[in-house]
């Protein structure tokens, strides 16, 4: 045998990899972007013995970051759905928290409420929309260079489904807590199309009515504790099923649909409608790429209730387990599994209940941010009375006290001196761990450097408190006495899951540190589409490709 013949095969294999890669880089149709309201990382991982779909497939097939992080200080929904769908900070896409005290308006604001627009499927007096997102997002940066292509988002919540579709979407739906309607507004569209009504006049909710949400496996599943730091507790403790979800005779109302939201069929339901979405505005059917953004809410309302530690919890992500296995099953079959992207992550994770953290021999605890403001008034009350300040603010909380003054204001120099008193003076309350000026941040320094970029990536100028408080590890913010919560910088709070499963990405557990600013600009790149070039993510393409490894 000659030396070429020898080289032939070795030419024709290299040319058939060459071959299959070419057709593996071939631009997804359809990009879905799931995010999982307060799904903390270790849910991947911690009830995997009991996976069968899709929550097992994206183990199995997916591309999974273990060390993947909301990197920025104010964990909550809107700021994590934000900074997935822009690729940047809060600092720069604005939406810095779910409400904030906004210095232009000298008020506190909803991160999507709009009072220039009306609800589009129900009577309301003010709308919601996106109107004060500052940057551009995956959607908008598709729809610059492919018109005809289409971005659709729905969500439980309005400000999940409005901040992941951003600005340039053509619909965003939610539920209507009143009417137990999918609505939108008029940023989007003048009414419902056909087969929105079509599905709000169906009983996709209202088959729920007076049902209860039980065990949807044997109770040997749940006794089972996966948690190590429960190794031995009796389980009964954690058992919170069944749960009823409305009383024989109750009305189909706001009560209703209150319980309903927080239980895994609101889950179902708008998965649900992300199909028929899919089939009626035909998504990803032909060779101009479309976007679906799914956020998916009942695992934060869950888990507000009643935390990680519980029935309800284990049983949310068994039923979201089966759900997501037939969704990703039906886009395999509408789409094909060659012809779709999908990119899973969640806006926050949570903390653990403090009782239960104090159990187990943590320093923990819960706090009203009321008593903070009180905490702090006498300060104020005696920079009044000193002549310090002109007249008494109104004091209130949003990731820490602001102040609004209806009479004369403070010069910046009294007002800063004012703040820097309430900063120390929160310094001295025990559950707190750093209170940090307007005037500190605004400079970028804080004296304390474990949390000074955190906190930096979270504070927009035009929309933060006079002092924004960190509350020690373990506490958490909250009116109420039972139940858990989110929005601090520590872990518990910023480590979520970010998977990409699809044709073409290359399946395994990823170490690398990644943030959730890197899948805009990730599925961009698999889009070959352009992004801005000052983005604070970064393309993970590369990594995860099938071709280079």
């Amino acid at each position: 045998m000659t030396k070429i013949e020898r080289l032939v095969p070795q030419l024709l294999i290299a040319t058939l990899l060459l071959w299959s890669a070419s057709l593996l880089a071939e631009p997804p149709r359809l990009v879905v972007v799931v995010a999982i309201d307060q799904m903390r990382a270790d849910y991947l991982d911690i009830f995997a013995d009991d996976y069968k779909g899709g929550f097992a497939r994206l183990r199995e097939s997916g591309a999974v970051f273990t060390d993947a992080h909301q990197d920025h200080a104010i964990t909550s929904t809107s700021p994590g759905h934000t900074s997935i769908a822009t690729g940047v900070f809060p600092s720069r896409h604005g939406l810095v928290a779910n409400e904030f005290f906004h210095h232009g308006e000298n008020r506190e604001v909803g991160a999507v409420a709009d009072e220039s627009t009306k609800l589009v499927g129900a009577d309301a007096d003010e709308g919601s929309s996106p109107f004060r997102l500052l940057r551009s997002s995956l959607s908008d940066w598709l729809k610059s260079e492919h018109p005809d292509s289409k971005a659709m988002s729905v969500s439980i919540k309005d400000r999940s489904a409005i901040l992941l579709g951003g600005k340039s979407s053509d619909a965003a739906y939610w539920l209507d807590l009143r009417t137990g309607r999918f609505v939108s507004s008029e940023h989007y569209l003048t009414e419902l199309p056909e087969w929105v009504e079509a599905f709000n006049a169906s009983d996709a909710l209202s088959q729920y009515h007076g049902t209860n949400w039980s065990r949807v496996a044997a109770d040997s599943t749940y006794n089972d504790l996966p948690w190590p730091e429960l190794a031995g507790r009796d389980p009964a403790q954690y058992a919170s099923l069944p749960r009823a979800l409305g009383e024989s005779g109750e009305p189909l109302n706001r009560r209703f649909f209150l319980r309903l939201r927080g239980s895994p069929f609101a889950d179902l339901e708008t998965l649900n409608f992300a199909r028929e979405m899919l089939e009626n505005e035909a998504l990803g059917m032909d060779d101009v790429p479309d976007i679906l953004y799914v956020g998916l809410s009942a695992t934060d309302y869950i888990g507000h209730r009643i935390g990680p530690h519980s029935d309800e919890i284990h049983d949310q992500f068994l039923r979201l387990d089966s759900y997501l296995g037939d969704f990703l099953h039906f886009l395999d079959e509408r789409i094909g599994a060659e012809n779709y992207v999908l990119a899973i992550s969640a806006d926050h994770g949570a903390a653990l209940v403090p009782e239960i953290s104090r159990d187990i021999g943590l320093d923990a605890g819960r706090v009203h941010p009321d008593t903070l403001i009180d905490f702090i008034r006498p300060v104020v009350e005696q920079a009044v009375a000193a002549g310090d300040i002109p007249s008494m603010p109104e004091l209130d909380f949003a990731t820490g006290p602001f102040f609004v003054f209806d009479g004369d204001r403070p010069g910046l120099s009294e007002l800063a001196a004012l703040r820097i008193s309430v900063a120390e003076k929160l310094m001295t309350h025990p559950a707190v761990a750093g209170a940090y000026s307007y005037d500190a941040l605004l400079a970028g320094d804080i004296e304390d450097p474990e949390f000074q970029e955190l906190f930096a990536r979270s504070f927009h100028p035009e929309r933060a408190p006079d002092v924004t408080v960190r509350l020690r590890e373990n506490y958490i913010l909250r009116e109420s006495q039972t139940g858990t919560s989110h929005g601090s910088p520590y872990r518990y709070d910023t480590h979520v899951p970010i998977v990409f499963l699809g044709a073409g990405i290359a399946a395994g557990r990823y170490s690398d540190r990644i943030r959730t600013v890197d899948i805009a600009p990730t599925l961009a790149a698999l889009l070959e589409i352009s992004a801005p070039d000052d983005l604070d993510g970064r393309d993970l393409s590369s990594l995860i490709s099938a071709a280079s490894r």
